[in-house]
């Protein structure tokens, strides 16, 4: 039924503004038959709570799902509005909007789930504070202030703290050899995770990074890698791992599909903490909790990945972590690197994706009418293609852009050319 709604809403959205205009909601109210003009105007005015004279995404799912939908419907118009909402959807747009039907109710189910995760979590601490903490070898491993320290009885990579560069090849050796097999320590996971996130925000605090090709050396721009941790291992064992004059800018999707994406996080997030100025992490469409709720099979899995190598609260935490994830790069001041692609404004600026509030959330609401959000989503979710002119798109999320606008965005910003991912 979820998927049906975003359907429903598409269906009458015809020009793809985001809310239902009087004349959209009487075209197809007039298609689905059964409606006088009378009763189509006053179905209008029950769902156009505020008088706006549109209806937008939250007005539409009151509307529907506090029955005034149907209310005064007779039983045969009510069984042609019922076929309007069995519609089923199969793109990617479609799961995650699935998961975006009522935001008060997500709050509430993740205030709920954040209540559970510090329950949890106090269990977990009370445990180790009830334990002796047993003597460790100084000269093997070091701790910052408050790291707890794992049991003797802990027989995968101890991570020397704080983070060295060592320390970080040190763990990417061990996933070498052991995959998911030896999973690393929650502390560390926890430690990692926070650090990592405290530490991101004050280095890259906007938007949009600026960053320069290390002279001597390199930048690579890695692409989707989705939780497939032996790519990432090649990429970095074939390339070398990531120094000041070996930076990587990792542009997205990391998370979901695969299941050893917290493995590649924890490597990445290590190699920022030993240096900061040799990892950039873009953030994908994937970087987002309502895709991460999906299961692998339809895109999604990586809240069921953290959950179950660890607990609700290192999923969280991971949350924390994508909410100060870079938008988009611009390399050697003319190479515009970003997720997706651009945005349906008419004059996209880099200063205009400079004020987009990207430490709010992980991604705006996908049915969102704010044209910030809109320009958020479109640059994390659009599609290039060889016809000029701007499109819906057919993902449902974003827009797809020809190569004028491409060429007007580059002219408009000094730049040379985009590199973007989001496609295999």
């Amino acid at each position: 039924q979820e998927q049906a709604l975003s359907e429903a809403f598409e269906r009458f959205d015809i020009n793809g503004d985001g809310k239902i205009q009087a004349d959209e909601f009487h075209k197809l109210m007039n298609n689905i038959g059964g409606f006088s003009s009378n009763e189509i105007s006053k179905l209008f005015g029950d769902a156009d709570t505020d008088g706006s004279g549109s209806v937008d995404w939250r007005e539409f799912i009151h509307w529907v799902c506090s029955g005034k939908a149907t209310k005064d419907m007779s039983s045969s118009a009510a069984k042609s509005f019922a076929r309007l909402l069995s519609r089923e959807a199969a793109t990617e747009a479609s799961f995650l909007k699935e998961a975006m039907i009522s935001h008060a109710v997500q709050a509430n189910l993740r205030e709920s789930d954040v209540g559970k995760s510090e329950a949890e979590e106090r269990q977990y601490r009370s445990r180790k504070n009830s334990r002796r903490i047993a003597p460790v070898d100084a000269s093997a491993t070091s701790f910052a202030p408050g790291f707890i320290a794992p049991d003797e009885d802990y027989n995968g990579y101890r991570l020397p703290l704080p983070v060295t560069f060592e320390g970080a090849q040190g763990l990417m050796q061990h996933y070498l050899m052991h995959g998911e097999s030896l999973p690393l320590h929650p502390t560390y996971v926890s430690y990692l995770t926070l650090e990592f996130t405290k530490a991101y925000k004050a280095q890259h605090p906007r938007p949009v990074v600026h960053v320069d090709t290390p002279s001597p050396g390199r930048l690579t721009v890695v692409g989707d890698t989705h939780g497939q941790l032996a790519d990432v291992l090649h990429i970095l064992f074939q390339l070398g791992p990531p120094t000041s004059e070996n930076r990587y800018l990792f542009n997205g999707d990391i998370a979901d599909r695969g299941h050893q994406a917290v493995e590649i996080f924890m490597i990445l997030f290590a190699f920022f903490l030993a240096d900061p100025s040799c990892i950039i992490i873009n953030r994908g469409n994937h970087e987002n909790e309502d895709m991460n709720a999906l299961d692998s099979e339809n895109g999604g899995g990586f809240s069921d990945e953290v959950r179950g190598k660890y607990n609700s609260l290192a999923y969280r935490r991971f949350l924390g972590a994508f909410k100060v994830l870079s938008v988009a790069a611009v390399v050697q001041k003319e190479i515009f690197v970003v997720h997706g692609g651009l945005s349906r404004i008419k004059t996209l600026t880099v200063d205009y994706i400079n004020s987009l509030p990207h430490h709010d959330y992980t991604a705006p609401p996908p049915m969102s009418s704010q044209l910030k959000e809109q320009v958020f989503l479109d640059l994390l979710w659009s599609d290039p293609t060889n016809e000029k002119g701007k499109f819906k798109s057919d993902r449902g999320i974003g827009i797809k852009y020809g190569p004028d606008i491409t060429t007007k965005f580059c002219m408009h910003n000094r730049l040379r050319f985009i590199v973007r991912s989001h496609q295999v």
